[in-house]
């Protein structure tokens, strides 16, 4: 059976194309589209943002921290080789023929007798010692010290040193808030071969150790007059005991370079300094147990030291007085002074009288023998007790009391122990560095 052919389908391309629609080809985004990413790369641009903040703040805190620890670590080195470089004995009653010059430590007489204690509510906690400072006169072991004479430089190997706080202030001469120090040192030559000069401005123009003459001007000092308080640089040469010049309970208020002067900031070495703290080292003082923790010690500075009941061994750095007017036996520093004499009362710090700060000073043994003048004309001077002489009219004494004055404490400076703290105002972080330094055996 024969079947018809199929007719034949033919197929254009055109045919073959997806039916157009109206609405298959889109011109661009819808706004909803283009807000939504807008909102996410500002989301994006300001997570970048805040991230490169941050990493800026850390970047300059960072650097802030690391500037401030080595302008510390340079006081520290300063200080630790003042400290080792030091030309008296350490030992009170220097004399004066031996030309060795002097040490004397001085603490305030302020409010705060402990760090852990604020000076008072505008205060910060962290705020350590703000009254102590050092005096004494030093050796170089290398090259010698430069300082100025006038328009020209001179150069020693002997100088005397000062290290003392002030309080920050701003250009209107406002104390900072919150309150911070600035650690200062300043430095004086020792060549008594030079000629006096006026005393006007004497150390805006001269880094020289001097005293007042009879004359009224400067006269160089050598190591052999800087035993005596009277000659030292900022003391009170008209009164015995010859204090610092300072106003009651601050003997801080040593005057660095003023403001004013073309030398400003020369003597400065630290700012934002919350403490400068001296303690000297006891070889008596008893390290103690504490009561809450039976395996932490304390010193005597440290809070909870009162209360502590069992002794752990002896030998600490202390605070001159720091039984606080308790006599504690066999202490060196426990109490404000422990000297003997008709004038060692004079040097004693009562609750009635606290004009006179703590010291610690080597001491000239030639305030026993002082014929007249320098105001020991009326403390005795034909064998009577307290002139220096025995009773029995031999030259000496045969006990402490017949001694004319004493040191504030007749006994060795073994050791000291300087804490500076810090504040870094950027990172606002605190640091502190220690130095220690060994003077004479126990």
């Amino acid at each position: 059976m024969y079947l018809p052919a199929s007719p034949v389908r033919v197929f254009s391309i055109a045919s073959m194309r997806a039916p157009r629609h109206t609405n298959s080809r889109r011109c661009g985004f819808s706004l909803v589209e283009i807000m939504v990413a807008t909102l996410i790369s500002l989301m994006v641009i300001g997570a970048a943002v805040t991230l490169f903040g941050v990493i800026g703040e850390k970047v300059t805190a960072g650097r802030a921290g690391i500037e401030t620890s080595d302008h510390v670590r340079a006081a520290q080195d300063a200080l630790r080789r003042d400290l080792q470089s030091v030309t008296a004995t350490m030992l009170p009653w220097e004399s004066p023929a031996a030309a060795n010059g002097y040490f004397e430590i001085i603490k305030g007489n302020g409010p705060k007798n402990r760090d852990s204690v604020p000076q008072s509510v505008n205060d910060s906690p962290l705020q350590g010692y703000t009254n102590d400072f050092l005096l004494f006169t030093i050796r170089s072991k290398d090259r010698p010290f430069v300082g100025r004479y006038g328009n020209a430089t001179i150069q020693s190997q002997v100088a005397e040193v000062a290290w003392f706080m002030a309080p920050t202030v701003n250009s209107a001469g406002q104390q900072t808030t919150p309150m911070t120090y600035t650690l200062y040192r300043r430095m004086f030559l020792v060549l008594p071969g030079l000629a006096p000069q006026g005393a006007a401005n004497f150390y805006a123009s001269y880094d020289i150790s001097a005293h007042v003459g009879g004359n009224g001007q400067m006269i160089p000092n050598s190591l052999a007059d800087l035993t005596y308080r009277e000659n030292r640089f900022a003391h009170n040469a008209n009164s015995y005991p010859f204090l610092v010049n300072s106003v009651a309970n601050d003997p801080s208020t040593l005057a660095p370079f003023s403001n004013s002067s073309q030398r400003y900031g020369e003597d400065a070495v630290l700012t934002n300094v919350l403490g400068f703290d001296v303690k000297v080292w006891d070889p008596n003082a008893i390290v103690m147990q504490d009561v809450t923790n039976p395996n932490t010690p304390l010193v005597p500075s440290d809070p909870g030291y009162g209360s502590a009941k069992t002794a752990l061994a002896p030998g600490a750095y202390v605070d001159l007085n720091y039984a606080n007017g308790a006599s504690l036996t066999g202490s060196y520093f426990s109490s404000t002074f422990v000297g003997a004499g008709a004038k060692a009362s004079s040097l004693a710090p009562t609750p009635s009288n606290q004009t006179f700060p703590l010291t610690w000073d080597s001491w000239s043994s030639g305030y026993e023998y002082y014929a007249s003048g320098n105001g020991f004309a009326a403390y005795g001077q034909n064998g009577n007790v307290g002139s220096g002489f025995d009773d029995s009219s031999q030259r000496g004494v045969s006990n402490a009391g017949q001694r004319q004055t004493s040191p504030p404490y007749p006994v060795p400076l073994r050791g000291v122990r300087v804490k500076i703290r810090v504040y870094e105002p950027v990172a606002r972080q605190v640091r502190e560095v220690t130095v220690d330094e060994t003077f004479t055996p126990d």
